[in-house]
Parts: structure tokens; C-alpha cells; sequence
């Protein structure tokens, strides 16, 4: 396994997290008739983060889809392996084909085996393969900017909701006429307020580690996209393929990362 900011604790810490939020307006209910008041100041009553937080717990179940990321694993996978048939083919090119590059990737035959994935058609020499990937990875990448900020939206998600019912909690807890009311139920609205600090704590400290897992896999597939888009240029099949080991050692890095997230959602 690769160095990772993530580990399984941090993504099931955030699933609880998530899981606490698509049901805190239970959490408040719970609280409130415990100690017997039934809010006796609705303005006080966070609705609209605890609205807030039942949606960000809806874009979580999505955003944290195993098959996601166990499918860029599998294309990733895919593009190391045409990579591996690049350099392959500069060391068996002649000395007159190593000084030349998309000429010799024109004549070459595609890679053996099935088709790349998503290919819209057959893919019959190495040119066209490169260029399919070169669309696949440049997607992918346009793929990871657009959603990075989607994931700091749910750590700022939990930021700004759960705190809010914290206050609406610590509030009826300093109210003499809320726990002087209901000894009984004094208690249990105590553990309730526990409960919401732990789950925030483990929750934001999982957040920002999976938040820095994704952001690592975007950079990765970022870079690789600008080596792959200009590999056509190279100026020689030797240079093409420097630039295709280069381009697969970020490659890999992203996949097992995404093997990584894939493995920690299929547990949990």
C-alpha cells in the first residue's frame, strides 16, 4: 500500500459524521423533549443548517461511490499498460525510427488485446490509441478540478452545521429553567451534546484527510495529463518515451490511491 493521508478509521469517522447529519434533526428533537421544553424559542432552532446538513449527507453518499474509484483505478491501469507497450515499441525501433516520433506511432499496430475502454470505435494503430487515451485522461483531469471543490464543500458542510446545533444544545444546557425543569432527562441531553462533539471532531479530522487524498489524486492526474497532451511532441521516439515512464509513475501513484479509496468504502 501506498503512503496515504487516509486510513479506514478516517473514512468511517466521516461516514458517521455524514450519517449523524442526515438524521440531526432528529438529534434536536431528541434533545429538546428530553429536557421537557419543546423549544420555547423556535428562532433558536438551527432549521436551516439542519436542512443544510441532511443534503450534505445525501452529496457525501455520492461523492464517496466505491465504483467510482475502483473504475479510474482499472482505466488507469489500462493506460499504464499502453505505456508499457510505448516503451516497448522504442526499444525495438530501429536507430532511424528512435530520431522520429508521431510517424513511427502511425505505422506501429495498436496494442493486442480489447479495445480501450470508451473507445467510440475501432482503434487500429498506436496514434489513434494515444489519442483516445490523451481525451480520456484530459476528461479525467477536467473531472478532478470540477470535483475537488465539491469535497471542501462537505468539510465546510460539517463546519458550519454541526457547530450551530452545538450552540442550540449548549444553549438550553446553561438555561436554569430548561434543567431545573427536568432533572431526569438532564443527563441524557448531556450525552446527546457529547455525542455531537465527537462525532464533529472525528468527523472534520476524517474530512480534511479524505479532502487531501482527492486533492493528491487530482494533482497526479493533472500533471500526467499535461505530459500526455504534448507527448506528440517530443521530437523523438527515445524522448516519447522518457516522457511515457514519467507519465507512469504518476499514473500509478493516482491508481493506487484510488485502489486505496475503493478499498476503504467497500469495508465500511
Amino acid at each position: 500500500m501506498s503512503e496515504t493521508y487516509l486510513s479506514q478509521q478516517d473514512f468511517n469517522n466521516v461516514d458517521a459524521c455524514m450519517d449523524y447529519m442526515s438524521k440531526a434533526d432528529e438529534a434536536a428533537g431528541e434533545f429538546t423533549q428530553v429536557l421537557g421544553v419543546y423549544p420555547r424559542y423556535p428562532a433558536l432552532t438551527p432549521m436551516a443548517e439542519l436542512r443544510e446538513a441532511a443534503r450534505q449527507s445525501k452529496s457525501w453518499a455520492l461523492k464517496s461511490n466505491v465504483d467510482y474509484y475502483l473504475n479510474f483505478a482499472e482505466l488507469l491501469a489500462e493506460l499504464n499498460h499502453f505505456a508499457d507497450y510505448l516503451v516497448g515499441l522504442t526499444e525495438a525501433s530501429t536507430a532511424a525510427d528512435i530520431r522520429r516520433g508521431a510517424i513511427v506511432l502511425e505505422q506501429a499496430a495498436a496494442p493486442p488485446g480489447p479495445e480501450p475502454s470508451y473507445a467510440a470505435g475501432a482503434l487500429t494503430n498506436c496514434l489513434q490509441v494515444l489519442r483516445h487515451y490523451q481525451m480520456i485522461l484530459n476528461l479525467q483531469a477536467e473531472l478532478g478540478r470540477i470535483a475537488t471543490p465539491g469535497y471542501e464543500e462537505l468539510r465546510q458542510g460539517i463546519y458550519t452545521t454541526l457547530p450551530r446545533l452545538a450552540q442550540f444544545m449548549s444553549f438550553y444546557l446553561r438555561d436554569p429553567a430548561a434543567t431545573g425543569r427536568n432533572h431526569a432527562g438532564l443527563g441524557r441531553a448531556g450525552e446527546l451534546a457529547k455525542d455531537l462533539d465527537r462525532v464533529y471532531a472525528l468527523g472534520m479530522i476524517g474530512m480534511a484527510n479524505f479532502l487531501a487524498q482527492i486533492q493528491r489524486i487530482a494533482t497526479l492526474i493533472s500533471e500526467a495529463n499535461h505530459r500526455l497532451t504534448g507527448v506528440e511532441n517530443a521530437g523523438s521516439m527515445r524522448k516519447l518515451a522518457t516522457h511515457m515512464k514519467l507519465i507512469k509513475r504518476q499514473l500509478l501513484v493516482a491508481q493506487g490511491y484510488c485502489e486505496e479509496v475503493a478499498a476503504l468504502g467497500s469495508r465500511s
